[in-house]
């Protein structure tokens, strides 16, 4: 009888210090996800990776992103504002950023729409860059804005009409 009690005393010892092990370590994944949120605009797979980068287990990587409090919308709003702030960029070039940082195609899509973008002005603002960088035709910028940068044909013919060029 004393084996049996031994060996289930230790079985139950051993559960608790694994169920404590985990909360705890649940409980510091949840605060270094917030501290990442704080931060940074990240997306939940992002997120984790990070968590995992600090030596947190899958599970608890995962636990961490989801009860950090992090709005992944919200987060995907403020780096595509972000993005759009800083660079001359199209609707589709930033949801294909979104995405590549991790967010999903619902959370990009929200992010380039309320992030208060004008795609005409994006265009605009790219076609004088490469005016001055010497482009002189109208329908070389025209492909390289719609081909390349991913602008819409309204959004380039705008442009191409707009940025001052010699045509």
């Amino acid at each position: 009888a004393t084996a049996a009690t031994t060996a289930a005393t230790t079985a139950a010892t051993t559960a608790a210090t694994t169920a404590a092990t985990t909360s705890n370590n649940n409980a510091l994944a949840v605060e270094k996800a917030k501290s990442i949120v704080k931060n940074d605009n990240v997306s939940r797979s992002f997120l984790i990776k990070l968590l995992k980068e600090e030596g947190f287990n899958d599970s608890e990587a995962a636990y961490g992103a989801d009860n950090c409090g992090a709005n992944f919308k919200q987060e995907a709003l403020d780096y595509a504002t972000s993005v759009v702030n800083n660079y001359d960029i199209s609707r589709r070039n930033l949801i294909g950023m979104l995405k590549n940082g991790g967010f999903t195609e619902e959370q990009a899509a929200y992010g380039a729409d309320n992030c208060g973008a004008n795609w005409k002005s994006e265009a605009l603002d790219s076609a004088k860059d490469w005016v001055n960088k010497g482009m002189a035709d109208r329908a070389e910028l025209i492909k390289q804005l719609t081909r390349f940068e991913c602008y819409t044909d309204e959004e380039a013919q705008y442009a191409a009409d707009n940025c001052g060029g010699p045509w």
